[in-house]
């Protein structure tokens, strides 16, 4: 999910720096999720080392809260927002590389709504949509 304020180039950005030195895929998206911590502060801010120390040491950041989840989670999470009254959208794609496209779609989609789920397709399907060659990058989880 992007969260206005939260821009997504600096994700991409933890993200490879994690993996630069030698973070797992997982590890990587931990710590980038954990820098989501700026979106709580006033203004142009930034999440010192501190911050994302503790955020990931005190549980902030654990599986669920990478918002990877299962159709059953996903469903019972649905029903959650809906009690709640909030709009919920839905955006789905093959996702094996995230360029500017996708970002643009992503970043619109959630305008439209209070909760985006996004969704990627399974590797099989990416094959069958766009070629043998695909997906280029895997997906890393389930």
């Amino acid at each position: 999910m992007i969260t206005p304020g939260w821009c997504p180039s600096s994700i991409v950005g933890l993200i490879a720096a994690a993996l630069g030195v030698g973070a797992s895929i997982v590890e990587a998206a931990k710590i980038a999720t954990a820098a989501g911590i700026v979106v709580g502060k006033s203004g142009l801010s930034v999440a010192d080392r501190n911050e994302l120390i503790a955020a990931l040491r005190t549980g902030e950041v654990c599986m669920e809260e990478l918002k990877v989840m299962t159709l059953e989670e996903t469903l019972a999470r649905v029903r959650e927002w809906r009690r709640d009254g909030l709009s919920i959208g839905f955006a789905n794609g093959v996702f094996d590389l995230i360029h500017p496209g996708h970002v643009a779609l992503l970043s619109q989609a959630k305008l439209q709504c209070d909760r985006l789920i996004a969704a990627t397709s399974t590797d099989a399907s990416a094959r069958c949509l766009k070629g043998d060659g695909r997906p280029i990058q895997p997906r890393w989880f389930g």
